[in-house]
């Protein structure tokens, strides 16, 4: 008898155990999902913020170079321009999609920020090769410390978006599956429905 309510309660005690792990665990999770999305919006409007600013710098640009007759930079500053246009449109889908948790919202800025690393590593790699062959090699223990923890951050953002990707991905996901059961059900019940009714109408 003894033994029974020493297990009884060690049993009451476990429960109540797995009953706060568990609380604690879904607490963590939306915390950490609220950190991701948070870090996603601060993201977003800081792209949003210095993509303006450079739209703005080389609108003023442009015409200045017009008037000097430099069609080659004239024609590569617009195309810059255009992308930043192009990259603008994607930091405000990545907002709106964040706001809404759909996930291909954000494909175009994870695509976008995908470019920007390859170019940036691109032009570390240059860089290097420029720097040993025509400057002092020492310039290297600062330009390549800059450039790799540029290339960090942005590799840390954008695998910060794609968590949240995942994430949405799997909830909207989870929610269709959900949708499309519960309209199964209720396809069931309508046809039980209609079937206790014509029972009743043939025993009548």
């Amino acid at each position: 008898m003894a033994i029974k309510l020493i297990l009884h309660h060690v049993g009451a005690v476990v429960r109540v155990i797995k009953k706060m792990r568990d609380r604690d665990c879904f607490w963590w999770e939306d915390r950490c999902e609220c950190s991701l999305k948070n870090g996603g919006y601060v993201i977003g409007w800081f792209g949003v913020i210095y993509r303006s600013a450079a739209i703005f710098t080389l609108a003023v640009l442009i015409p200045e170079m017009e008037d000097e007759d430099d069609y080659v930079r004239v024609m590569l500053l617009s195309i810059l321009l255009t992308y930043f246009f192009i990259s603008l449109a994607a930091n405000f889908l990545l907002i709106v999609g964040l706001s809404k948790k759909h996930p291909n919202y954000l494909l175009p800025y994870l695509g976008i920020y995908g470019v920007e690393i390859l170019v940036l590593l691109a032009s570390l790699l240059g860089g290097i090769i420029l720097i040993v062959k025509m400057v002092s090699a020492r310039i290297l223990y600062y330009f390549v410390p800059c450039g790799l923890l540029i290339i960090g951050s942005y590799a840390y953002c954008w695998s910060l978006l794609v968590r949240l990707f995942h994430e949405f991905r799997q909830a909207s996901v989870e929610t269709s599956s959900l949708t499309s059961q519960l309209s199964d059900c209720g396809y069931v019940k309508f046809r039980c429905s209609c079937f206790k009714s014509d029972s009743l109408y043939v025993v009548t």
